[in-house]
């Protein structure tokens, strides 16, 4: 779902729909709804993260020494302290890698040659253990136990991209691996200037001269609101090698959206909170009561789907301390823990 079916969706909600003839004024602006809706969403992305500790969508290189957004400092003996960037909410998993010349956290930016191997599994640190992690909500970790500090291969589950509409001022790259954002400013949204702010935003063309352009789809696997075109600051979205977008690549004059970061059975949630949101703002008890007994079924439908465990290591087995009951191998009694 892009953004402007998302404002529409809501706007059905809100019975707030916009027409020239009935409604040439809506009590609610596009803007204003694109804010509670991305802000709704975020905080959906916590629970996710918070019901399933095993969950992550993002795997991150960080070298041992200080690097792009990344800084990396001694705080105590044997203890190295790795600033990451603000999009971290979580982290699933920790690996010690071989230093590399490599610049960006992105492994998908790095050369085929030198892709990163994960080695050691660095553990959570606890007081009876030598080595291990630990992870704040100042988004610090902290590596325990080693002498000097070490680059780390990281799972983490990052915050959702920002939303945003945009008509194309300049064409994207000779490779069709980028696009930019225009400088004049978004259609909607606003923009997340953040290195890495847009990772895994999925950015669709809604509206092309070029119609075999309109509906490709591609996923964002690094920002960086610093690139120097032809002497002028421009915001550059890259995409992955291989998954270039149809030619000619995009080009000024092409409408760019982004597509809700959930799942599109999930998307009525953020639609009724979204909406809730805006009742709120107006005061608006008796739609907030209207909508309130969708919400609270919606919400416990997409608890559950957060709360199940991810299935890379796939069931294990083990057998029930009952006396009274024969061990069935084939029986899977548990998921294996989260991290």
């Amino acid at each position: 779902m892009i953004v402007t079916d998302f404002i529409s969706k809501v706007r059905l909600v809100l019975d707030d729909v916009a027409d020239t003839t009935t409604n040439p004024v809506p009590t609610y602006t596009d803007a204003e709804i694109v804010d509670h809706g991305q802000e709704q969403m975020r905080q959906l992305a916590r629970v996710q993260a918070q019901q399933g500790k095993g969950f992550y969508n993002f795997t991150m290189a960080v070298r041992s020494k200080t690097s792009g957004p990344i800084i990396v400092t001694q705080v105590m003996n044997s203890v190295f302290q790795y600033t990451l960037p603000p999009w971290v909410m979580q982290i699933a998993g920790v690996w010690q890698i071989n230093d590399t010349q490599q610049t960006s956290f992105s492994p998908y930016l790095w050369t085929n040659n030198e892709l990163p191997l994960a080695g050691m599994v660095i553990p959570r640190w606890n007081r009876q253990m030598s080595t291990g992690y630990s992870f704040d909500d100042r988004r610090n970790l902290r590596l325990y136990g080693f002498s000097n500090p070490i680059s780390l291969l990281l799972n983490v589950a990052k915050l959702p991209p920002r939303w945003f509409k945009a008509t194309l001022d300049f064409p994207g790259a000779a490779s069709g691996m980028s696009l930019y954002l225009p400088t004049g400013g978004l259609a909607l949204g606003t923009e997340d200037i953040d290195e890495g702010a847009y990772i895994n935003a999925d950015i669709q063309i809604t509206s092309s001269a070029t119609i075999d352009k309109v509906g490709a789809t591609r996923r964002c696997i690094y920002s960086k609101a610093s690139t120097s075109v032809a002497g002028v600051r421009r915001h550059e979205l890259l995409f992955a090698n291989g998954s270039n977008w149809p030619t000619p690549y995009p080009a000024a004059g092409d409408v760019v959206e982004t597509v809700l970061p959930i799942a599109e059975e999930h998307t009525r949630l953020p639609i009724l909170l979204t909406a809730n949101a805006c009742f709120e703002k107006k005061g608006n008890l008796i739609g907030q009561k209207a909508i309130a007994p969708e919400i609270q079924a919606q919400t416990a439908a997409f608890r559950e789907f957060a709360s199940q465990q991810d299935s890379i290591a796939g069931p294990y087995y083990w057998q029930s301390s009952a006396k009274t009951a024969a061990y069935n191998p084939d029986k899977v009694t548990q998921y294996r823990p989260s991290y």
